[in-house]
């Protein structure tokens, strides 16, 4: 049960980390030409879809190590305030309820009857990772990560997408360990097709690929992702599946932690 329980927080925390009006995208046939690096990064941006807020209810397929467990959860985020998520079985009761901001993570984990109030570092220190609010944010749809910085830059074409290199990229605002990063664009449906994080001082690898794309008023949608996180502590592969998904709806974030539970540091 431990290990289940590990399993279930560090799930929630990832994810944290990851239609009406809409329709299948069908992918026209298009070869890609060479651009100048600095074009080809910014038609990527371009595309990042623009929202005030955004909810869906998510079926998610977890395996760490040795471990798997499939469960359901929903998502609200405001753009670049908050996010919250909770984490259930199918058709079972929430195990798991958290709500992270720029600056905050507080989270409560009903197996345990426990729940923590930290500052938002405390995710890199459990996951080892470097991702920030905007990361995660920008991962859950697809998006590019706004205000960031890099140090150099280079573009490729590879199988038909663009490919675009990015050398010890980081939040222009923080004093954060750089990585290196790399997108993949699609020109057939104008959209990231693939996100690839290497921090090579902490040894560790995010990877995002997207899938089954639908156009709804704000942009394309990725309705499938499939993610792999690899660090000196294991590796976590997550299938995600939207439905249900809808925007710039009014949203809230419940979050009321029982007297009887007690709170733990990390």
């Amino acid at each position: 049960m431990i290990k289940l329980n590990k399993l279930i927080i560090t799930l929630g925390l990832l994810l944290i980390l990851s239609y009406t009006s809409c329709h299948l995208l069908r992918k026209p046939s298009v070869s890609p030409e060479k651009q100048p690096d600095i074009e080809a990064f910014q038609n990527i941006r371009n595309t990042n879809v623009e929202f005030e807020t955004f909810q869906a209810r998510m079926s998610v397929n977890a395996r760490m190590n040795t471990q798997s467990q499939s469960l359901s959860a929903n998502v609200r985020l405001k753009k670049d305030s908050i996010i919250w998520i909770s984490i259930a079985p199918f058709l079972g009761i929430e195990l798991f309820r958290a709500v992270i901001t720029p600056d905050s993570i507080k989270a409560i984990n009903r197996i345990e009857r426990t729940y923590f109030t930290e500052d938002s570092e405390v995710i890199n220190n459990i996951l080892n990772t470097s991702l920030n609010f905007e990361m995660i944010q920008a991962v859950l749809l697809g998006n590019d990560f706004s205000g960031f910085t890099h140090e150099s830059i280079h573009s490729s074409i590879e199988e038909e997408q663009y490919q675009v290199f990015l050398k010890n990229r980081r939040p222009g605002a923080y004093q954060s360990n750089p990585f290196n990063h790399t997108i993949w664009f699609d020109p057939a449906i104008e959209k990231i097709s693939r996100h690839l994080l290497e921090d090579i001082k902490e040894n560790y690898t995010f990877d995002v690929k997207y899938a089954d794309f639908r156009n709804i008023d704000l942009g394309i949608i990725p309705f499938e992702m499939s993610i792999s996180a690899l660090s000196n502590q294991g590796i976590i592969n997550m299938d995600i599946n939207y439905s249900r998904v809808h925007f710039n709806r009014e949203v809230s974030f419940p979050f009321n932690v029982p007297k009887r539970y007690k709170k733990i540091h990390n």
